[in-house]
């Protein structure tokens, strides 16, 4: 609804993708934001007893420790590892959406897998 009402702010077409996103993000960092402040609601530390998980509920683990280091990264790292590696985003399209240079991008990229990799730490299989 946001974009819509305020669609005669765009001033590019060809870059309306790039806004849009733009719009998105914020939204969605608005709505995170709030949600923090209301409640905190950890994620479950029951995991299977050694020994006992399937490889479904192993690949579960995983995924669920990759998401909780995820959320302990800052917004620009966080940000720059899910356009990159969730949503396969090119580094020059990754630039017009975020409004940053493919060289800080690059620099993101890289301490965001420095932080990432460090939260994980030796959890990983």
């Amino acid at each position: 609804m946001r974009a819509y009402r305020s669609l005669n702010r765009c001033n590019d077409p060809d870059r309306f993708k790039g806004w849009l996103f733009r719009i998105l993000r914020n939204q969605c960092r608005t709505h995170l934001a709030r949600r923090r402040r209301r409640q905190h609601q950890p994620l479950s530390d029951e995991l299977p007893a050694p020994g006992t998980s399937d490889a479904a509920t192993d690949a579960e683990e995983v995924r669920r420790k990759v998401h909780e280091a995820l959320q302990r990264l800052s917004v620009e790292h966080r940000e720059a590892l899910v356009l990159k590696y969730v949503h396969d985003m090119s580094l020059p399209d990754m630039a017009e959406l975020l409004g940053a240079s493919i060289s800080a991008l690059k620099m993101r990229l890289q301490r965001g897998r420095l932080a990432l990799r460090e939260k994980l730490g030796g959890v990983m299989p």
